[in-house]
């Protein structure tokens, strides 16, 4: 009987099963904070034996509960199974061998995980130190739970304080019984309790007598999701305060108000009450001498949070100053100081305090379970290696006679192909540019600041006509207007582009607001705006009141209007983006329109401060007002001969400025992104006929026509890379960051890893499906990030939080790596249900050939994607000091580091087989969307670098694709078209 328990505890089929609970489990928890928070989703999901998953709340978005309840294995009860399974399996099947080392090491490494996960679950507490400049404080606040706490302060030297829980004082009210202490001289009886409230001033009577509830009531709010930055709940209560039956009066208490309330008692005595977080005192001290927090010009992101402190602690005779700042944390006492937040006036700041005794063990365990899968992938990587060496040997020994000597054309071929692949992806380059009589090259390169970054002019112009219309340029019946002469109208001509369709309109109602019909959705003047501008700023401004995922598709849509127009107008004013750099003392960009006030020319002339002499001014504003002069006058000459000499001054007093703007202007000439596109179409094309041509002819010559155009293809991919690499770095050192810093750059380095792991493959494979894969990832992850740079500059300054090139470098390299190498495998599987379903080219040795190109990448997925995980784990430990903090971005990472698992898994244990292989390699590419995109619709969590309503539809379309392509595939053999398994031949 024991035996047999093992043995069931030991199955492969039981990891499978875990595995996929937990997906579900993470999945729905995921959703479920977006409605309840991520506190008390962990509470109830992720660290409970018993989920009770309401799919109702799943439906709304005001997080209201119904009274159906489905039962599901929490957290703890998975994580305990698991556990059980990994030590039964060791029991049982394995055995300590060279190659089974790998998988023992990575499998101990899991054991400690849960071990730490545990411990963090039981033992870990963190909170929130608040001090004020000039102030010090000894105790941290646990915003998740509050207290009320009666205060004596008649002690000699020091107040007596009686705390009592919040579970207690909640109960109290919910029985309506009273508050009792013997070290309270009065009951407390709770008549309202608000878990999140704010004050309001009051109009009229209010139910308080006494302190701040005279004058304020409390307005109830719905409850903080708990990541959504500093943020938390600020819970109310309305008390009555009673000595010996006598009612002292009622006060109205909120976790936010600093001073207790004044609570006077029969003998005269004075005491306080208040309602505040959980506190615990530390024995020392935190003195705050500064707190800075920066900003990038002209924008409102944050450049740096810092805090300096000074340390006093009388038990060590500690008395020192250090500075805490973003991913920078100070250790003391077994605690960590991480600068999280500050106060919402900036007069201080927010320190986040951890305590965890396991902190060590996730580090622990992931440096075993990373070396561990390291080991057995390098392991696997020998064998796989050694075996194909002898099968290429055999097959050269059963080869008959001497091989034909390829001919020049052959071997040239590739190498032609690549230089059309070459030639194809900087065609852009050497198009012939629009004429113009202004000079608009050399204002193109002018350096302005925007965005917290120096740029060219030229990329500014395309950006607010991205912003505006969701193009870089303009298409009219007369051509095609260059975006940096349509900003130059807009600066100094604007009655020579009002006319221009600059403004993306698409919503019916919307253009029934400017007296258009359906029919005319697309790109308007601002011309048919204007008459209609007071009513698109009314609505919009009723459209501001609601949160962004609150808004109906009218109301997204008049604000889209509202935004694209006042982006014009700030450029018409010439307020944005900042024009004049620092070439004196003052060490900022300005906008034109500032320095132009100061300069004293917008004063009337004869007034004793205006200048009589442009030399006089600010040689940027004197050259700009040159510059705007002419153009207003189209006097070409006169533009010209200023910009230049501007382009001359800047040359010699900001020379790296300059080159760095010339290179940004070349780039963005060159469009290297969208010439890398049609290469990648072109190598899709080409493979598909190859494809047909080698599989379904059986003459010799079509055949040798098929793998000449395979050959073509992988020429043509490979310039497709160089180029798509050379983008890159180019973005690189314009940027001075890692590939990866944003949604649009992960777009385009997620295209590239697959392009570059197909290329590979296709080496050890050459049948030309691994190039069709990553040609067809490559294209469809630069067409996403197309559109994700539809929203203005690309190469914005990191956040505070983010700025750190190591971690950036490293965890997001390496965790795109892994996205890339999962949807490899999910456009290989969709490939194979496709040839097989619908073809009769997917034959036993092709199907094999690709099962194992799916299972090759699939580990080496789990691999990149498990130690980008690892090591985003690890920056935030050091950034908000939780290792795993059940983020909604964290959780997707582990969704994929979950499906590749499952797919190993059910392959060894032989559940699935080729078929269900490719169907799961498929779901790949839905899981993986999402941990990229749809995490980040959401809304909440320290990763929601912005709400995406845009992007909803097309996620939403690709998984459905995605899902209806699983169940053809799911299809059964017989109604496939292709046979992809060799029939047992009859004995005779």
């Amino acid at each position: 009987m024991g035996r047999k328990l093992i043995d069931a505890f030991a199955s492969l089929r039981l990891t499978v099963a875990l595995l996929s609970l937990s997906m579900v489990l993470i999945f729905v928890g995921t959703l479920v904070q977006a409605r309840i928070g991520v506190w008390e989703t962990v509470d109830t999901y992720f660290r409970s034996a018993i989920a009770w998953i309401d799919p109702v709340m799943l439906l709304r978005s005001d997080g209201s509960e119904s009274a159906l309840k489905i039962p599901f294995p929490g957290g703890m009860t998975l994580g305990i199974l698991l556990f059980l399974n990994l030590l039964a399996a060791h029991t049982v099947r394995f055995k300590l061998t060279g190659r089974r080392i790998g998988v023992m090491v990575l499998h101990a490494g899991l054991i400690l995980l849960l071990v730490g996960e545990f411990v963090t679950a039981r033992f870990a507490d963190e909170g929130l130190m608040s001090i004020d400049v000039g102030s010090s404080s000894r105790f941290v606040e646990d915003v998740r739970s509050v207290e009320l706490a009666v205060i004596d302060p008649s002690p000699e030297g020091h107040d007596r304080v009686l705390t009592i829980p919040e579970s207690l004082v909640r109960e109290a009210m919910r029985r309506g019984e009273p508050l009792r202490h013997e070290a309270m001289p009065f009951e407390v009886h709770v008549e309202r309790w608000l878990p999140n409230a704010r004050l309001l001033v009051a109009r009229g009577a209010t139910p308080a007598d006494r302190g701040v509830g005279r004058e304020a009531v409390a307005d109830e709010l719905p409850p903080v999701r708990g990541v959504d930055g500093a943020q938390t709940d600020a819970p109310a209560a309305q008390v009555r305060l009673t000595h010996d039956g006598r009612t002292l009066g009622t006060w109205l208490l909120w976790t936010n108000l600093i001073e207790a309330q004044r609570v006077e008692l029969d003998d005269g005595r004075l005491m306080g009450i208040s309602l505040r977080y959980r506190r615990t005192y530390k024995p020392y001290t935190l003195h705050l001498h500064e707190f800075r927090h920066d900003v990038f010009v002209g924008t409102q992101i944050p450049k740096n949070f810092s805090s300096r402190v000074r340390i006093v602690d009388d038990e060590t005779g500690t008395d020192r100053e250090t500075l805490i700042w973003m991913n920078n944390p100070l250790r003391y006492r077994g605690a960590t100081f991480y600068q999280a937040s500050y106060m919402p006036d900036g007069s201080g700041t927010v320190l986040q305090v951890v305590r965890n005794p396991g902190a060590a063990l996730p580090y622990i365990a992931c440096g075993l379970v990373g070396g561990g899968m390291a080991l057995h992938f390098a392991l696997g990587m020998v064998s796989f290696f050694k075996k194909r060496a002898k099968r290429r040997e055999k097959s050269l020994q059963d080869a008959s006679g001497e091989r034909a000597p390829m001919s020049l054309g052959r071997r040239a071929l590739p190498w032609i192909a690549f230089i059309t692949g070459l030639l194809l992806a900087c065609s852009a380059l050497y198009r012939p540019q629009a004429q113009s009589a202004f000079d608009l090259d050399s204002f193109g390169v002018l350096p302005v600041s925007a965005g917290g970054r120096v740029k060219p002019m030229d990329t500014q112009a395309r950006h607010a006509l991205l912003v505006s219309s969701g193009r870089q340029a303009i298409r009219t019946r007369d051509g095609r207007v260059d975006a940096r002469e349509f900003l130059l109208g807009l600066m100094a001509r604007p009655e020579a582009v009002r006319d221009l369709p600059v403004v993306r309109v698409d919503h019916p109602d919307v253009l029934s607001m400017l007296g258009l019909e359906p029919s005319d959705a697309g790109r308007i003047s601002l011309a048919k705006i204007e008459p209609h501008w007071e009513r698109i700023a009314e609505q919009a401004d009723r459209a501001f009141e609601l949160e962004p995922k609150q808004r109906d598709p009218f109301q997204r849509g008049i604000v889209k209007v509202y935004q694209s127009v006042q982006t014009l107008l700030l450029h018409a004013h010439m307020r944005a983006p900042h024009t004049v750099p620092p070439l004196g003392e003052d060490g900022s960009w300005r906008p034109f329109h500032e320095a132009f006030l100061d300069s004293g020319m917008a004063r009337p002339a004869g007034h004793p401060t205006t200048p009589t002499d442009l030399s006089e001014v600010n040689p940027a504003v004197a050259y700009y007002i040159a510059m705007m002069t002419a153009y207003s006058e189209n006097d070409a000459e006169a533009f010209n001969r200023a910009v230049r000499g501007y382009e001359q001054l800047l040359r010699r007093e900001m020379p790296g400025t300059m080159s760095r703007a010339d290179r940004e202007v070349l780039f963005n000439r060159a469009s290297l992104f969208t010439g890398t596109m049609a290469v990648y179409v072109l190598v899709f094309l080409l493979v598909c006929a190859s494809m047909l041509l080698r599989l379904g002819s059986s003459r010799g010559d079509l055949a040798a026509m098929g793998e000449r155009m395979r050959v073509s293809a992988l020429g043509l991919l490979w310039a497709a890379f160089v180029v798509h690499t050379l983008a890159i770095l180019i973005r690189m050192e314009l940027q001075g960051r890692p590939p990866v810093t944003n949604l649009y750059s992960s777009a385009v380095f997620v295209g590239w890893a697959a392009v570059l792991f197909g290329a590979v493959l296709e080496r050890l494979y050459p049948i030309g499906v691994a190039a069709m894969g990553a040609a067809a990832v490559g294209f469809s992850t630069l067409v996403v990030a197309h559109h994700l740079g539809s929203d203005g500059d690309t190469m914005e300054m990191m956040q505070a939080v983010l700025d750190s090139n190591f971690w950036l470098a490293t965890h997001v390299i390496t965790i795109t790596l892994g996205y890339s190498a999962t949807f490899l495998a999910g456009a290989l599987g969709a490939l194979y249900i496709v040839l097989g379903v619908f073809t009769k080219k997917l034959g036993p040795d092709l199907a094999q050939t690709m099962g194992r190109m799916v299972y090759g990448i699939v580990c080496f997925a789990l691999l990149l994607s498990f130690v980008g995980t690892v090591l985003g784990g690890i920056w935030a430990d050091q950034s908000w000091g939780r290792f795993w903090g059940w983020d909604p971005k964290e959780n997707g990472a582990a969704l994929v580091v979950l499906l590749n698992a499952i797919i190993l898994h059910a392959r060894w244990g032989g559940i699935i087989r080729l078929r269900g292989i490719m169907a799961l390699a498929v779901a790949g590419n839905i899981v993986t969307a999402w941990s990229w995109f749809g995490t980040n619709m959401l809304g909440v969590g320290l990763h929601a670098y912005g709400f995406m309503e845009s992007a909803a539809f097309w996620l939403i379309a690709f998984v459905v694709a995605n899902l209806v392509l699983i169940g053809i595939g799911l299809l059964p053999e017989h109604l496939w078209r292709s046979r992809t398994t060799r029939r047992a031949s009859r004995p005779a």
